[in-house]
């Protein structure tokens, strides 16, 4: 790991979980703090004294709903620890190094470049979900889509699961930045307060992200109304168009030998013309009252 740094990068070391829990108590003789680093579920920052134990587990953003990459960190004097089985902090501190980067020169700063470089690639990926939902758009808006519900619930819980780790990513870039308000990293307390900003504005990209997901999904409950909309009043005109022929056929129906109709030479005729005139004339009616 060294580069052209005047500090020390053999201070930076990963572990595995099990080994750094195994230094962690010969250290601090005390496992109030690693009892759930065998098994983490969110990112969180604790402090002991001087020690800070952070945990990460980070989604792939392309797959939200998949196992999480899980690690973590320790940082102790000018001691940088990170625990990690998943194989995921090797590949980015290998990237810090190819940067070359040349202002680190303490363990606080080196986390900053490594908690950066963790979202960089974030925006590009946040981009994908956009672009998703303005094709579900798209075609929404074109016709009926089959599975729509299904799939911008998919979308829904996969952005819900992002601003969840978002959320708790900023509380731990705050933390870290209020732990080094202090002389000894004068010139840190800045850099994680951008960094806390550029969480917080992907957070908020997720969060309109989410808003515009639960839109598309009042359009096509809209889209969906309207149409059940329009088949009722298709129904309720042909039903209205209907209605005075199905009471001449039941009044007609009612064969009594004293009904002229029923024994006039026309009187077959004359019925078909009074139903098509009245039909003529309902239309004609609607047209005007622009039901149809």
């Amino acid at each position: 790991m060294n580069t052209n740094q005047t500090w020390n990068m053999d201070s930076v070391e990963i572990l595995s979980t099990k080994k750094f829990c195994d230094l962690f108590l010969e250290k601090y003789q005390t496992d109030l703090l690693i009892r759930g680093l065998m098994n983490i579920k969110f990112c969180k920052l604790d402090r002991l004294g001087k020690a800070f134990l952070a945990t990460f587990a980070v989604p792939d953003l392309e797959k939200p709903s998949k196992n999480k990459k899980t690690f973590g960190f320790c940082l102790i004097d000018e001691k940088l620890w990170f625990f990690d089985d998943t194989d995921t902090v090797r590949p980015l501190i290998e990237e810090i190094n190819r940067s070359r980067i040349s202002d680190i020169d303490s363990p606080v700063l080196f986390l900053y470049h490594f908690l950066e470089q963790l979202i960089r690639n974030d925006i590009a990926k946040l981009q994908n979900y956009e672009d998703r939902l303005s094709q579900l758009e798209g075609l929404l808006l074109q016709t009926e889509l089959r599975h729509f519900e299904q799939q911008i619930f998919i979308v829904r819980k996969d952005l819900t699961k992002i601003c969840s780790y978002y959320r708790q990513l900023s509380d731990v870039c705050e933390t870290i930045g209020k732990y080094i308000t202090t002389p000894e990293y004068p010139h840190c307390s800045q850099l994680y307060e951008l960094l806390d900003d550029k969480v917080e504005r992907l957070y908020d990209m997720v969060q309109m992200l989410i808003e515009y997901s639960i839109q598309l999904r009042e359009m096509h409950e809209t889209g969906i109304d309207m149409r059940q909309n329009q088949i009722m009043r298709t129904l309720t005109i042909v039903t209205t168009l209907f209605m005075p022929l199905s009471l001449i056929a039941a009044w007609y129906g009612m064969n009594f030998t004293s009904m002229p109709e029923l024994n006039a030479k026309h009187g077959y005729s004359a019925i078909i013309v009074l139903c098509l005139a009245i039909i003529c004339l309902e239309i004609i009616v609607f047209r005007k009252k622009r039901w149809f």
